[in-house]
């Protein structure tokens, strides 16, 4: 006897009702990127840079910027991730402290470059 036929038939519905489940949470993941703007494309400028390259760009200079603290958004704070004249172009938010004070700021900062060598062109909050 094979081993299909040996298993009862519950355990045959059970493997099937398993697969239905990871079917469901895949497509279910997939929307809730496309809903929270996460891109699901790579796009990366001529010089090849890449979005998580900038991000971190942008991270170092901004934790120059608030040694005594800073912790981005990037998910839920991002208002703007696109690339714009061959630079990468981030508008988020980000909880800094200055002085003894916590305070919610939004950051833009443009990032141009390679991989390798990010550059920061310009970084500003309010």
């Amino acid at each position: 006897m094979d081993e299909a036929a040996r298993k009862p038939w519950w355990g045959r519905i059970a493997w099937w009702g398993w697969l239905i489940v990871v079917v469901v949470v895949l497509v279910a993941v997939g929307a809730m990127t496309r809903a929270i703007g996460v891109p699901l494309r790579h796009e990366i400028t001529s010089q090849g840079l890449t979005a998580s390259s900038g991000q971190r760009a942008c991270d170092d200079t901004a934790k120059k910027q608030f040694p005594d603290g800073y912790n981005p958004a990037w998910v839920l704070g991002k208002t703007d991730e696109s690339i714009q004249n061959d630079q990468w172009y981030f508008s988020y938010t980000a909880k800094v402290s200055q002085g003894g004070a916590t305070s919610e700021v939004v950051i833009e900062c443009r990032v141009s470059g390679t991989d390798t060598e990010p550059q920061v062109t310009s970084f500003a909050h309010s």
